[in-house]
């Protein structure tokens, strides 16, 4: 079309400067709320870091003495006879079990478990062997796997003895192998 008096002009009239509006107010429409995400979130309080173990060892054996008082004694056999060894328990004791009890529906027969029971029994840690157990389910005389962890690293003090006791290998985890 030719411009003349009266008449619009689709290049370069004023439909072309309203077009270039209308485009720089969607454009600002949509940017807005990108813009507004960039704002970083305000920083979690950290939690306080565990202390970092190391797994240093692992004994089979017969439960001696429950754990009480922070120690536990274990049953150990060397050459030919049992020995026994006081043990520290570490204060997040785990209890694992490869010996689930029977299950029983509502008649009071035996049944398997189902694969669903048999995940919630694992627990939330699936690669953990066995499933969860309870320290109320440990019994004396009890086929036990013990396995010692320790702090990572070396006490600033040796000759404080309760630092160095910290940096000593502690029960962190027993598995029940069987029943007495």
């Amino acid at each position: 079309m030719i411009s003349g008096e009266g008449e619009v002009s689709l290049f370069g009239g004023r439909v072309m400067r309203r077009s270039r509006w209308f485009g720089l107010v969607a454009a600002f429409v949509v940017a807005w709320p990108l813009l507004a995400a960039d704002e970083k979130p305000a920083p979690k309080e950290k939690a306080e870091p565990k202390e970092k173990l190391v797994k240093t060892g692992e004994l089979q054996g017969k439960l001696a003495q429950l754990p009480d008082k922070g120690t536990l004694k274990l049953s150990v056999y060397v050459g030919r006879e049992w020995k026994s060894y006081d043990l520290p328990v570490g204060d997040d004791l785990k209890v694992r079990t490869l010996v689930l009890p029977q299950n029983f529906d509502d008649k009071g027969k035996v049944t398997r478990y189902t694969p669903k029971q048999l995940d919630e029994k694992k627990g939330p840690d699936k690669k953990a062997p066995g499933y969860t157990a309870e320290v109320t389910d440990l019994k004396a005389n009890q086929p036990v796997t013990v396995y010692l962890f320790k702090k990572v690293g070396k006490p600033k003090n040796p000759k404080d003895k309760d630092e160095a006791a910290e940096y000593q290998p502690r029960v962190g985890t027993i598995i029940i192998r069987g029943e007495p």
